[in-house]
């Protein structure tokens, strides 16, 4: 349907579709490895090996960015502020994104929040009204490795990433586990490339090689990547043209 659209109603002399996995890893200069990609929706582990991506292994967990900045307004709800209207939940967002953050050890750090005022962090509205944060800062992300704190299931994303290495051939694990790759702005979260490398530590085997990367520019690697094909010389042989379309129409993508 969207190269239907690409073709007839915008008049593309070509179109080529990939998988965001594939660019992605690309983008970070790799062909092979797991992509965990966290975004406003969902975290998504996608295994790629050698340009193909393992879609019966992928994984998903529920817990976004969204459903963390929800979680954080009813903490914050509670201490007295309210944030009803779209602009004031816009907010959040940007609270979440600013002041809060992943520690290596949540229950050490809950404890330090509680004994002493060293993590209590002031945002300022644009209306002018002071929003005071403590323990806040790290509760609100901590979902990610606990979603039983905000109704959900399952055991976190570290869990998600070894499940998902695991479903993959026996071949392709070592790999995977070596080029375990971020994207997404929701892993640009402070101290989140720390804490998924610690909570991994703890779940392999004593001296199990791994590697998480994550680039400073990660929220846009899937650009990347699709810039760095789109610029080879190679590219416009991998594309369908304007005339293969009129010729041979949707067959083309039945493949």
């Amino acid at each position: 349907e969207a190269a239907r659209v690409l073709f007839e109603r915008f008049g593309a002399r070509a179109v080529w579709f990939g998988s965001k996995p594939s660019l992605a890893l690309y983008g970070s200069g790799r062909t092979s490895g797991l992509l965990l990609d966290c975004g406003p929706d969902m975290c998504q582990a996608l295994p790629v090996w050698q340009g193909r991506q393992l879609v019966y292994a992928a994984g998903v967990a529920k817990t976004g960015g969204h459903v963390l900045s929800e979680h954080l307004g009813r903490m914050l709800r509670d201490s007295g502020h309210a944030f009803v209207s779209g602009s004031e939940r816009a907010q959040l967002d940007r609270i979440r994104e600013r002041l809060c953050y992943l520690p290596t050890e949540f229950d050490s750090e809950l404890e330090r929040a509680a004994l002493s005022s060293d993590l209590d962090a002031v945002y300022e509205m644009p209306d002018g009204q002071s929003v005071l944060l403590g323990s806040e800062r790290i509760r609100c992300t901590e979902p990610l490795y606990s979603p039983a704190m905000v109704g959900q299931e399952g055991r976190g994303i570290a869990h998600l990433v070894l499940s998902t290495v695991m479903k993959c051939e026996v071949e392709a694990r070592q790999t995977l586990l070596q080029n375990i790759v971020l994207s997404g702005g929701l892993s640009l979260t402070t101290g989140f490339a720390e804490r998924l490398a610690t909570d991994i530590r703890k779940l392999l085997p004593p001296d199990t090689p791994f590697c998480v990367c994550a680039a400073p520019d990660r929220d846009l690697l899937t650009w990347q990547g699709a810039s760095m094909l789109a610029s080879g010389a190679s590219f416009p042989a991998m594309c369908i043209t304007q005339e293969q379309y009129r010729e041979k129409g949707d067959a083309l993508f039945q493949s």
